[in-house]
């Protein structure tokens, strides 16, 4: 594993007395590849080079456009037509020069699962499910408790957009804590205890099975599996739409119209209706706003996408499990459990419970 230099240190002597010296070290031999510079991957790129991750690798194949504009700051009107990714690269490179930033345009599907397992954390942006799918799949194949390679997938829905994470079928992490007194350090609680390392392990299920399975806590302990059809019913509005939009991609509709969402919706099981945790208005919206960027929606989920990424390349932090959906509309954020996973299990937020976004970005 690379040391640190002298000039390192005082770049990024900020974080390092937050999170360690060893949590940086781990980021500075990280690498991080991203597929499709789209959607939240510019937010997330940002906040992952300026923290210093040791390598990025840009997966598109896909020319500059007049709407990449909208949301990529890295490219100028002059970029049209050139490769997304290259075009990008340069001004990412600014940065921070201490990053390794190269570019690939070999389409998605021709990657076999060795080339993602090379990697400690994958972000697909706005991808299809056939392409998220194939991506989990590398990302798991070869993943340990000490070599992890996590998964995220996030996508746009115009005022609303969310994020899925897999840490795969094994993942370590430290937290600090008082085995004795069994809490956490809070506030409250730091002063006059003892804190130590203690180390917890997770287990999280594919994208795959998530959209087919949904773990829930039994009253009397343990876990049972429920089905996504049944819990979505009694979720909310950005949690069904959501579920809707993934089921569809995953039928093979990447751009489903109001009347394909409307097909899916009544396939899960959603009763129909004003009063229905997913109605007409909202399957119209949801149709409209996919894969629609505002940058302000971006600029949150990618900061937290990112913030996560960071925390399981350094092992330090308990990741979350496993699924953010940010409602701009309405300044609240939800955190869903979608798959389920082994290890001891902390209290979760109750189904449909809902955060305002600043309590989400305090908990992570």
């Amino acid at each position: 594993m690379a040391a640190i230099s002298e000039e390192e240190v005082k770049l990024y002597d900020r974080q390092i007395r937050i999170w360690g010296m060893e949590a940086q070290r781990r980021m500075r031999n990280s690498r991080v590849c991203i597929v499709a510079l789209q959607g939240t991957a510019v937010e997330t790129i940002k906040n992952l080079v300026l923290a210093g991750v040791g390598e990025l690798v840009i997966l598109d194949e896909e020319k500059t456009t007049t709407r990449d504009l909208e949301t990529n700051y890295f490219l100028t009107a002059a970029d049209i037509g050139r490769g997304r990714a290259k075009a990008s690269a340069i001004q990412i490179r600014d940065l921070n020069p201490n990053v390794k930033v190269t570019t690939d345009v070999t389409p998605v599907m021709e990657k076999d699962g060795s080339f993602f397992s090379g990697f400690d954390v994958v972000v697909c942006c706005d991808c299809s499910y056939k392409i998220c799918a194939h991506v989990n799949k590398g990302c798991r194949a070869n993943s340990t408790a000490e070599k992890s390679h996590v998964f995220f997938a996030s996508y746009s829905l115009g005022f609303d957009s969310f994020f899925y994470e897999d840490v795969g079928p094994e993942f370590e992490y430290k937290v600090k804590g008082n085995v004795e007194e069994g809490i956490q350090p809070t506030i409250e609680t730091v002063k006059g205890i003892p804190f130590e390392d203690i180390v917890s392990n997770l287990s999280f299920s594919s994208l795959e099975r998530s959209l087919c399975q949904y773990k829930v806590p039994k009253a009397n302990g343990g876990m049972k599996w429920h089905s996504l059809r049944r819990t979505l019913r009694r979720h909310k509005r950005l949690a069904s739409s959501a579920g809707v939009l993934l089921k569809a991609r995953k039928a093979g509709f990447d751009k489903p119209d109001e009347k394909k969402l409307s097909e899916i919706r009544k396939e899960m099981g959603f009763p129909e209706g004003a009063e229905s945790s997913l109605s007409d208005e909202d399957l119209k919206k949801c149709a409209k706003h996919n894969g629609i960027c505002l940058a302000p929606v971006l600029s949150i989920i990618g900061g937290i996408l990112a913030q996560e990424a960071l925390k399981v390349i350094s092992h330090n932090a308990k990741p979350i499990d496993n699924t953010i959906l940010f409602d701009v509309l309405h300044g609240a954020a939800e955190i869903r459990f979608t798959a389920g996973r082994t290890g001891k299990r902390e209290a979760a937020p109750s189904v449909g419970q809902k955060r305002k976004i600043r309590e989400v970005i305090d908990l992570l």
